[in-house]
C-alpha cells in the first residue's frame, strides 16, 4: 500500500498549492519525476472528493511511442523506394516524399483520406499517364487491389521501368526504381554444387575431353569458385540480361545468393541469374571466364531477406522462361538438392581472400534447360525463391 499511500499525500500536496485553480483533471510531474494524474469530482455538501493514480508507466510509454512515432517518419522520408498504404476502402493513408517525387505529384495536393481514383486524376493532370484516362487506368490497376496480388508488379511510366511490391491486407505498394541490392561489393559464384548441374556440365565438355572434369570437381573437398561480377555489370530488377555476341548456346541459372558480411557470416540471401554461355565454357573449361563474366551477365534482386536462421532444406527455387507470351522453359528444385552447404563455400571463399565491404556469393544451380534451349532477345525470365520473392529480367 506504500505507493498507493505516498501518492495520496503528493496529491494532497498538489490541492494544497493549486486550491482554487484545480481543474477536474491535472497531470502533474512532481519533483522526484513521477507522474500522477488527479480527478476532483464535487460533492452535495461543497466537498470534494479526489482520485489520483500514478501514470509514471504509461508517460514513459506515450514518450517511447512519440520517439518511434519520430523514427519512422525519419525512415519513411529517407527510403529510397516510394511507399503508399490504401485502405480497405481505397483511401490513401499514408505516403513518403519519394512517392510523390517518382510520380511527380503535388505535395499540396495528395493528402490522406483522398481515394485511389482522386490520385490517378491528379497523376493525368499532371500528364503521367499520356494517352490514357482515369476509367482505363482504373481497369489496369484493379488486380493489384485484390486479396491475392501479393508480389511484384511491374509497370511503364514514360521512358522508365518501375516496380511495385503488393503487400496484403489492404494495400501497401514500395514503388521503387529498380537498382540491384548491391554496394560496392564483389559477386563470387559456385559451380557444380547440384547434380543436375554436374551432368549437364559434363555433357557440354566430353567433346573437349573435359567429360569427367566436372564429375572429380563434384566430388572433391574443394569447391568450385570464381569471380563472377563487379558492381557495374549487375543488373537488377527488371533490368536487361545480355548473351554474348559469339555465343550460340546461352541459358540463364538460377540461383540462391548469399550476402555475406566482411567477418564471413552469411547475414541475407537474395537471388541471382548467372548467365552463361555453355557452347564457350563447354569448348574448353579453361574458357569459364568468358562464358561467365561479361556485361549484364549478372542479375540480382529483387531485394536482401535479412535473416538470423539459414534457409529451410526445402525451399524451392523455380524458373519460367516465356517466349512471345508463352512458357518456352520451366524447372524447380530445392536446396536439399544442393551438395554443400552455403556455409561451406564461404568457409573455402574467405580462405586467404579479404572483402572489406562483404561480398555476394552465388551458390551454383540445379536447373538446366535442355541442350536443344538457348536463349534468344525478348525473352523473359522469372526466378523465384519464396521467402525472397520473384527476380524478373528480360533479354535483350
Amino acid at each position: 500500500l506504500q505507493p498507493a499511500l505516498q501518492a495520496t499525500g503528493d496529491a494532497g500536496r498538489v490541492l494544497m498549492a493549486r486550491h482554487g485553480n484545480l481543474s477536474a483533471t491535472t497531470e502533474v510531474l512532481m519533483p522526484d519525476g513521477r507522474w500522477l494524474r488527479i480527478s476532483r469530482s464535487p460533492t452535495r455538501d461543497q466537498g470534494f472528493i479526489v482520485l489520483c493514480s500514478d501514470i509514471s508507466r504509461l508517460k514513459t510509454q506515450e514518450s517511447s511511442l512519440r520517439e518511434t512515432n519520430l523514427l519512422l517518419d525519419a525512415a519513411l522520408e529517407n527510403m529510397t523506394q516510394g511507399l503508399c498504404l490504401y485502405d480497405a476502402e481505397n483511401r490513401l493513408e499514408v505516403f513518403n516524399r519519394r512517392y510523390l517525387e517518382i510520380f511527380g505529384l503535388p505535395p499540396n495536393r495528395i493528402k490522406p483520406g483522398i481515394t485511389f481514383r482522386e490520385v490517378l486524376e491528379i497523376a493525368v493532370a499532371c500528364n503521367n499517364h499520356p494517352n490514357k484516362t482515369v476509367d482505363q487506368l482504373l481497369v489496369e490497376r484493379a488486380p493489384l487491389f485484390a486479396e491475392s496480388s501479393v508480389g511484384p508488379h511491374m509497370i511503364e511510366f514514360g521512358d522508365a521501368l518501375l516496380g511495385e511490391r503488393i503487400c496484403q491486407p489492404h494495400v501497401v505498394m514500395f514503388l521503387e526504381d529498380l537498382l540491384p541490392p548491391i554496394g560496392s561489393q564483389e559477386v563470387w559464384a559456385a559451380g557444380v554444387t547440384y547434380y543436375r548441374s554436374r551432368d549437364a556440365r559434363m555433357e557440354e565438355s566430353k567433346g573437349a575431353g573435359g567429360g569427367d572434369f566436372y564429375d572429380r570437381v563434384y566430388q572433391a573437398t574443394r569447391p568450385e569458385l570464381f569471380f563472377k561480377s563487379s558492381p557495374h555489370r549487375v543488373v537488377g530488377p527488371g533490368g536487361k540480361v545480355a548473351i554474348r555476341d559469339d555465343a550460340s548456346w546461352s541459358v540463364p541459372e538460377p540461383e540462391l545468393t548469399l550476402f555475406v558480411t566482411p567477418g564471413g557470416k552469411i547475414a541475407g540471401y537474395t537471388i541471382g541469374n548467372d548467365m552463361s554461355s555453355r557452347d564457350i565454357e563447354g569448348e574448353n573449361p579453361l574458357y569459364l571466364p568468358q562464358a561467365k563474366v561479361y556485361d549484364r551477365s549478372c542479375a540480382l534482386g529483387p531485394c536482401l531477406l535479412i535473416a538470423d536462421e539459414p534457409l529451410l532444406s526445402t525451399t524451392e527455387i523455380k524458373i519460367e522462361i516465356r517466349r512471345a507470351g508463352s512458357p518456352a522453359f520451366s524447372g524447380s528444385t530445392t536446396l536439399a538438392e544442393m551438395k554443400r552447404k552455403p556455409q561451406e563455400l564461404v568457409e573455402y571463399l574467405y580462405r586467404s581472400s579479404s572483402f572489406p565491404s562483404g561480398c555476394f556469393l552465388l551458390t551454383g544451380t540445379g536447373v538446366v534447360p535442355p541442350d536443344s534451349f538457348t536463349l534468344q532477345t525478348g525473352d523473359e525470365i522469372q526466378i523465384s525463391i519464396p521467402p525472397i520473392g520473384t527476380l524478373m529480367n528480360s533479354v535483350g
